[in-house]
């Protein structure tokens, strides 16, 4: 789960909190009240976007697979990872890294329709804006054809930047 009350930036992929999770939609409200910065995906704009948004991608739907590898692509080019917690926790960096860098910001903004400046802007504020934690609605990432590898891009993001299991990132459900 995310640790809103501990991080500094919150990803939402795919959710629309301020209608279909109203406890998390108070959470995330009041998180972006004291200082929070919100990066939203989704291929709508939805009540969460327009409200709460610092960076909206808005993506063509079916394309998350590509965006978040696109994201990975420019934090590892960056070297905004969280070396530390790669070599650490980490299998297969280097593959990844050879094929997340198919996605360039050219690439990633073909595919998806997201704007090669928004990615660097999210990317940036994803990686460096820290702790951030994230939340996806598994439905929302996995209901497509590659919908399964889409869903570990998107954790993939996440365990680059050492957002996974701890405190102001991802929680582990106990």
């Amino acid at each position: 789960r995310p640790d809103l009350r501990n991080a500094n930036t919150y990803l939402g992929w795919g959710s629309n909190v301020l209608v279909n999770w109203h406890i998390m939609g108070k959470e995330l409200m009041a998180f972006k009240e004291r200082g929070g910065k919100v990066i939203i995906v989704d291929p709508r704009q939805t009540p969460t976007s327009l409200k709460l948004a610092d960076i909206h991608l808005w993506l063509r739907p079916g394309t998350d697979g590509a965006l978040a590898l696109g994201l990975c692509n420019i934090v590892i080019e960056r070297g905004w990872l969280d070396r530390e917690y790669v070599e650490r926790y980490v299998s297969g960096f280097e593959a990844f890294r050879d094929y997340a860098a198919r996605f360039t910001p050219e690439e990633t903004e073909r595919i998806t329709g997201v704007p090669r400046e928004q990615l660097y802007r999210a990317a940036e504020l994803y990686a460096t804006n820290g702790p951030a934690c994230a939340y996806s609605p598994s439905a929302a990432v996995t209901h497509h054809v590659n919908g399964y590898n889409n869903f570990r891009a998107v954790i993939a993001l996440q365990a680059l930047c050492g957002n996974i299991d701890r405190k102001g990132g991802m929680l582990p459900i106990h």
